[in-house]
């Protein structure tokens, strides 16, 4: 059972990141990534048929605080002219954000951590 519990911590510390651009090298992503906490690895999978970089990568951090900081820091943020999307599945963050109706109305879901403020890039 500690295999579980070991993999578990992994994808706690591991955000998924969608929307990257073809222009999207490897080392610019671990360049960016590591503003928010020591990264442990960056994986960005390649198409088995065509060899391109797909348009996502799992950026793996030492800790799991880094993984909200990083969400924070980068969601939506462009590079490369298209918009980064941040997602960690195990606990949610980024999944339900951008779906209408989701989180509108917010019957009783208001006061999680972090889900109070929201800005977008053009703002800034």
């Amino acid at each position: 059972a500690g295999d579980d519990s070991e993999e578990k911590d992994k994808q706690l510390r591991t955000l998924w990141v969608g929307g990257l651009s073809e222009q999207c090298e490897e080392e610019v992503l671990y360049e960016l990534f590591m503003n928010a906490g020591p990264l442990a690895r960056v994986s960005h999978p390649q198409d088995k048929t065509t060899k391109k970089k797909r348009n996502y990568a799992f950026i793996e951090y030492e800790h799991e605080e880094s993984v909200r900081y990083a969400y924070d820091l980068f969601n939506g943020v462009e590079l490369y002219g298209s918009k980064l999307k941040l997602q960690n599945k195990e606990t949610g963050l980024g999944i339900h954000v951008g779906r209408p109706n989701m989180l509108r109305g917010g019957g009783g879901r208001e006061g999680g951590p972090g889900h109070n403020r929201s800005f977008s890039t053009s703002d800034l």
